[in-house]
């Protein structure tokens, strides 16, 4: 029922492609997956993550791709990537991270704090993973991204 009524939303909202409603939908979106989540229904939760990741990436499309819902979508594949790797959803957290990683780049660059951040995440996501050679390799990225940007 709850899921009907949000894709009937999501249909709604996205058809009007009013990008100010659009951001609304998500984060009212984003308080009911948190609540959903804290009341033990985590495969609502999922949905409901997936629902507003639907919203921003249409808002990316409508935007002509701009930079500032770009970051935007590039903050929700972030924090569903957060989640899942709390469910111990490690592969599609990986996914998310990385998904978040390549927007934050095309759009803040390669050297900005916030790419350099979702690097670290992947970073950590990986070590989690037991994959430690490959976060080896992410961190030395991460510092040579540092040392880079305090050249500037």
């Amino acid at each position: 029922m709850l899921a009907a009524f949000v894709n009937s939303l999501v249909f709604l909202f996205s058809s009007l492609l009013c990008f100010r409603l659009i951001l609304l939908l998500f984060f009212l979106l984003f308080l009911l997956l948190l609540l959903r989540n804290k009341q033990g229904k985590p495969e609502e939760s999922a949905e409901l993550f997936e629902n507003a990741l639907a919203v921003l990436r249409e808002a990316y499309s409508a935007s002509k791709e701009s930079k500032v819902s770009g970051m935007r979508l590039a903050t929700g594949l972030n924090n569903y990537g957060y989640w899942m790797k709390m469910e111990g959803q490690y592969n599609e957290a990986l996914v998310m991270y990385q998904e978040s990683f390549e927007m934050r780049e095309r759009h803040a660059g390669k050297d900005d704090v916030s790419t350099i951040i979702s690097l670290q995440n992947i970073a950590e996501l990986l070590t989690s993973m037991e994959s430690d050679d490959e976060a080896n390799i992410v961190r030395k990225e991460i510092m040579e991204r540092v040392e880079r940007l305090k050249q500037e």
